[in-house]
């Protein structure tokens, strides 16, 4: 369930860079190729299934994936309000969470490790930050 919400999650920042509230079968079809291209990058996709995986998380990648999640919650609440965010946005904190998570199992893979670290997270949070860059022009 973690790829289909990872991918909704995706679709999310697509959707807000395009500045769509509904996703056309055209569309659908280049999210999925851009997800696939942005989360593998040049490693195939079917490594995840062919290694077959049994992960674990460190005590501190559980913490960080916590104060993640409720950062986003909070920064949700401060900008829209805790209606708006009610009531529009409370789905999104769990499928950006998907995302990260995805990436990070991504990592995990690529690197052959069995447990996610922060090494992985923040791996995660870099890609993630990337797309996120791709909404609004962001100075670096």
């Amino acid at each position: 369930m973690s790829f289909v919400s990872a991918i909704f999650g995706f679709s999310e920042i697509f959707c807000a860079r395009k500045k769509i509230s509904r996703v056309t079968t055209d569309e659908l079809t280049f999210i999925l190729e851009d997800f696939e291209k942005a989360v593998f990058g040049d490693t195939n996709p079917l490594i995840i299934e062919n290694r077959g995986l049994r992960l674990s998380f460190t005590r501190e990648s559980l913490d960080l994936f916590k104060h993640i999640s409720d950062w986003l919650t909070s920064l949700l609440i401060r900008i829209f309000g805790k209606d708006k965010f009610v009531f529009d946005f409370a789905a999104t904190v769990p499928r950006q969470m998907s995302l990260l998570l995805f990436l990070s199992i991504v990592a995990v893979v690529i690197a052959n490790d069995q447990k996610i670290d922060i090494s992985h997270i923040l791996f995660a949070v870099k890609k993630w930050v990337s797309y996120l860059k791709l909404l609004v022009m962001v100075p670096q």
